[in-house]
């Protein structure tokens, strides 16, 4: 709900006001384009970013499709403020994001899309 995103997003400022260096991840699901809460997601996204512009942050998001659907929830987006130092390398360094695509593609019907 709008009420639920924007406490989100007091927390992470009020956190961040009392500790800028510490890590956060913050979860928020990725519903299909006509759902009625996709843009609510999109917007509270984009209000992290804006939030912390000016600190290191990473946004990842991996859609996983539903053939068989085309309502609801199909992926997620995961944003990550202050993330560990070695966090790029293990990411880029290994199978870490093609294992998560496959395990969750598993279900029938499923496929990665991003």
């Amino acid at each position: 709900t709008d009420d639920e995103c924007q406490e989100v997003l007091t927390a992470v400022g009020q956190i961040l006001r009392t500790n800028s260096c510490v890590s956060l991840m913050i979860w928020i699901p990725s519903f299909v384009n006509n759902h009625p809460r996709n843009e609510l997601f999109l917007d509270l996204l984009s209000s992290l970013k804006s939030l912390t512009a000016s600190m290191m942050s990473i946004c990842s998001t991996l859609l996983i499709s539903l053939q068989i659907s085309n309502k609801g929830m199909n992926g997620s987006h995961v944003f990550i403020i202050n993330p560990p130092s070695k966090f790029h390398s293990i990411l880029e360094s290994s199978q870490t994001l093609p294992w998560l695509a496959q395990t969750l593609e598993q279900d029938a019907g499923c496929s990665s899309v991003n």
